[in-house]
């Protein structure tokens, strides 16, 4: 991946899940909160549909290292794990 990749919005979709929280942008907050993300690292986010019972939204980042950061708070593991790379290439 080159420079101007990382550097390139890119959006990706997440199955949120509801547990411990009253809906779906409270799970994205928490998710941003504890990732440490800043707004301007985030464009854009909408609900796009409920899949299985889970509310699927689309979270359009700054660049690829933005993105990793949240998937990697997302899935509970760390921002270096291939788990992130998995995802970000199977949700683009």
């Amino acid at each position: 991946m080159n420079i101007t990749e990382i550097m390139k919005p890119i959006t990706l979709q997440f199955d949120m899940s509801l547990e411990g929280v009253t809906n779906v942008w409270e799970a994205h907050g928490m998710i941003c909160t504890n990732s440490q993300l800043e707004c301007t690292d985030i464009h854009h986010v909408e609900y796009i549909t409920e899949t299985n019972g889970w509310p699927v939204i689309s979270v359009t980042f700054s660049n690829t290292e933005c993105a990793k950061v949240y998937v990697a708070e997302y899935l509970g593991v760390s921002v270096t794990d291939s788990d992130v790379i998995d995802y970000m290439m199977c949700k683009n």
